[in-house]
């Protein structure tokens, strides 16, 4: 558990509609945990705007006491990310993508495992509870 200045960190992913509302969510249940108030939000490369999270989704988070219902889905865009300190890809395709869009913001740029994180989207419920568990243990190791 590494302390930190407040961070605010901006996962991503494809649709942010599954994996990074869940790690957003998974990221701060951890910094409430321990006791930091840095910060987590979450956006899509292509995501289309507005969407609510999966049902699966939904029902993975329940697990953790989270509730994701309120999630609306939003892109990726110029404008968001300079208030990011850390910008966490889903993976390695998500981050060559924020680098060659935005390089400006390429050296805050990282992924949140060593491996992809897989999109469960359209999955069932255990692929989505296997995903949640990856992002889980993953965020634990993110500064705080």
């Amino acid at each position: 558990m590494k302390q930190s200045h407040n961070l605010k960190i901006l996962f991503v992913c494809t649709g942010n509609t599954c994996r990074s509302p869940m790690a957003e969510m998974l990221y701060k249940k951890y910094a409430s945990k321990c006791k930091s108030s840095s910060d987590a939000s979450s956006a899509g490369l292509y995501a289309m705007s507005g969407h609510m999270a999966s049902d699966n989704a939904i029902i993975a988070m329940d697990d953790y006491g989270i509730d994701l219902s309120r999630h609306r889905s939003r892109r990726v865009s110029a404008e968001m990310l300079p208030e990011f300190d850390m910008i966490v890809c889903m993976t390695k395709a998500h981050a060559e993508a924020i680098r060659s869009l935005y390089p400006e913001h390429g050296d805050k740029t990282t992924c949140l495992s060593d491996r992809d994180i897989s999109d469960p989207y359209g999955g069932t419920l255990y692929t989505y509870k296997t995903t949640a568990e990856e992002i889980w243990s993953a965020v634990q190791k993110l500064p705080v």
